[in-house]
């Protein structure tokens, strides 16, 4: 479960995973580096937490007996001769003024089942606000760890579903008690292909919406009417994907994914079945991806 809200001027973000240890803590204060081990966990780069540092002063970790907050203003007053500080380097015993007054929410939210708690101090809360509001649910339909996004700012939770088919897994999402989504996935390992479902109806994503995914959405396009994800290597915008050996083995097991699910289909006379392999026609002409850049659709 993941959780949003706002307590005074700060942002908090919950979740209910894993406390933090000490080498959880080491990562964080070290560049591209994670304990996590890449095709077991998303994340294993390190790069989610430093990205804070693009917009906040300050950042504030509470998890299990670990209290810290990493501050720049906090770092120049102990290196005084420091003309760069990063604000993700050094953690330091967390500001008391900020713990007193996110202690009260935090104790109740950890009645609730939340571990861990990252408040983030100098924030404009209502671009971030409007950064939710444009969230679109198919970014969370790879991260099969979330259940429940509950987020206070816009008065919304988020519930994620799934269930196993015959044809694959379905994955619907729920605001609150309203319906906003359907996908059937099939997945092979740590790659997944995604159809979108509209009135118990599959149909095909147009070419613009049909992205490639790392778990998170990438800018590429996937070149079919289908989302396709799996454990890509992207540059660090986590925009594009980098043609590496592991980038390519992952197209391999794609391929191997899509001929399963064409051959399981294509004999099949049902009007799901047809909309399938609808979906796995390519955008491109065959004949005339030669001509085209060496990019994912290609």
């Amino acid at each position: 479960r993941f959780l949003v809200c706002k307590v005074g001027n700060y942002l908090l973000v919950a979740n209910d995973g894993k406390v933090f240890d000490d080498q959880d803590l080491i990562s964080l204060c070290r560049s591209a580096s994670s304990g996590k081990e890449r095709g077991y966990s998303i994340g294993y780069r390190g790069i989610g937490f430093k990205s804070v540092a693009n917009f906040a002063n300050e950042v504030h970790i509470i998890s299990g007996e670990m209290n810290i907050t990493f501050s720049r203003e906090l770092t120049k007053s102990v290196i005084e001769k420091a003309t760069r500080v990063p604000l993700i380097r050094i953690p330091h015993p967390i500001r008391e003024i900020i713990f007193k007054e996110v202690k009260p929410v935090i104790s109740q939210y950890i009645d609730e089942g939340y571990t861990t708690f990252f408040v983030f101090t100098g924030l404009i809360v209502d671009q971030i606000e409007d950064d939710y509001k444009n969230l679109s649910n198919s970014s969370l339909l790879f991260l099969h760890n979330i259940k429940e996004i509950k987020n206070e700012l816009l008065g919304t939770i988020i519930k994620i579903q799934s269930k196993i088919s015959h044809t694959g897994n379905i994955v619907e999402f729920f605001d609150s008690s309203k319906w906003l989504s359907s996908w059937i996935l099939y997945r092979s390992g740590n790659t997944s292909i995604a159809f979108s479902k509209e009135n118990r109806t599959i149909k095909a994503l147009s070419r613009t919406d049909a992205l490639v995914y790392s778990f998170l959405p990438t800018e590429d396009i996937s070149g079919l009417g289908v989302l396709i994800n799996s454990d890509f290597s992207t540059d660090p915008s986590r925009r594009h994907l980098i043609k590496d050996e592991t980038t390519k083995n992952n197209i391999r097991e794609v391929c191997e994914l899509y001929k399963t699910i064409f051959m399981d289909n294509i004999f099949i006379d049902s009007s799901e079945a047809q909309s399938i392999i609808k979906s796995l026609v390519p955008y491109t002409e065959p004949s005339l991806v030669q001509f085209t850049g060496n990019h994912f659709e290609k």
